[in-house]
This record gives structure tokens, C-alpha cells and sequence, in this order.
């Protein structure tokens, strides 16, 4: 599973480099959605990863 850690860190999750972050994103065929703003205008935190095509 790869997630993305904001503040504050979750202990749980163990940090890995990029080199290893986009060979399991590679390898998992994923791509990145994310929303840039929220409707009334904010910065928006939403993201996840899905299946491509």
C-alpha cells in the first residue's frame, strides 16, 4: 500500500525513497488523482491513487 503522510506522521507507515515509491507505483500500473482546490476556492488535501487504464 502506498499512501502519502501529512502532518502530523503516523507512526505506522514506514517512509521509503522515491526510487522504491515509483517502482512500486510502476510495477502496480497506478496513477495519481488529486484535487487542487475545494469548491469554495481552499487548497485541497484529497488524493489517491487508482488503477490506469
Amino acid at each position: 500500500i502506498l499512501r502519502i503522510d501529512f502532518e502530523p506522521p503516523e507512526d505506522n507507515l514506514q517512509e521509503i525513497s522515491w526510487r522504491e515509491f515509483f517502482k512500486i507505483f510502476d510495477e502496480n500500473k497506478l496513477a495519481f488523482l488529486y484535487q487542487d482546490k475545494t469548491a469554495d476556492g481552499e487548497t485541497s488535501r484529497f488524493c489517491k491513487f487508482v488503477e490506469r487504464d
